[in-house]
């Protein structure tokens, strides 16, 4: 069966992230240094109960401004938290090609802020696909069945024609049990040739 929907993580996919450029910029309100900061934001707890939406952005902004005793205001805050992305170009350059022939979906854990931030700076890629799947609409992350099951009901495909690709390796095999084909993506070149032994073309 051939592949009709290719289903795409956002970070370090179509989009690098990087949480120190929050963090330098937040340290300038606090006595707190990036490490101390980065426990605080980054704790596991705190962070999957904004990715599934259990935590609303005002309460996450005012519980990290309590947390890391930042004298500056909420939306100082949420600017700094934002300011994370750049685009992966080789990735945005084939999306385009792609969506003449496939469905796109995106499969992204990660909370309203930075969902907001993304959506908007990478709008004329996003633009471009079918649904947009993220954690905290679904209610669940990668690698949790019930985030891929999400995702799927989002395509009009079946599970064996659709193509998954994740940098992280434990995503990756939520996919494969979910019945999809998968690329672990971590060098583009190999993941491109991946993708055409599936089929997959964009000539």
């Amino acid at each position: 069966m051939s592949i009709r929907t290719i289903i795409f993580d956002f970070g370090n996919v179509i989009g690098f992230f990087d949480h120190s450029r929050t963090l330098k910029q937040l340290v300038a309100y606090t006595h707190l240094n990036e490490q101390q900061l980065r426990a605080v934001y980054y704790r596991a707890d705190m962070e999957e109960a904004y990715e599934k939406g259990l935590m609303s952005t005002e309460t996450f902004i005012q519980e990290c401004l309590r947390l890391g005793h930042l004298q500056c205001d909420a939306d100082t805050f949420k600017r700094a938290f934002q300011d994370i992305f750049s685009p992966n170009p080789a990735i945005c350059e084939l999306i385009p090609r792609l969506a003449k022939k496939y469905q796109l979906i995106l499969a992204s854990n990660t909370n309203q802020a930075h969902y907001e931030k993304f959506r908007e700076s990478f709008a004329p890629i996003l633009d471009l696909f079918h649904a947009l799947g993220t954690s905290h609409t679904l209610g669940a992350r990668k690698p949790k069945r019930e985030f891929y099951e999400g995702i799927q009901s989002l395509t009009d495909s079946a599970p064996s024609e659709c193509l998954f690709l994740d940098d992280i390796l434990e995503n990756v095999e939520g996919g494969r049990q979910q019945g999809w084909h998968t690329i672990h993506y971590q060098n583009h070149e190999s993941a491109m040739a991946q993708m055409k032994s599936f089929g997959v073309h964009w000539e």
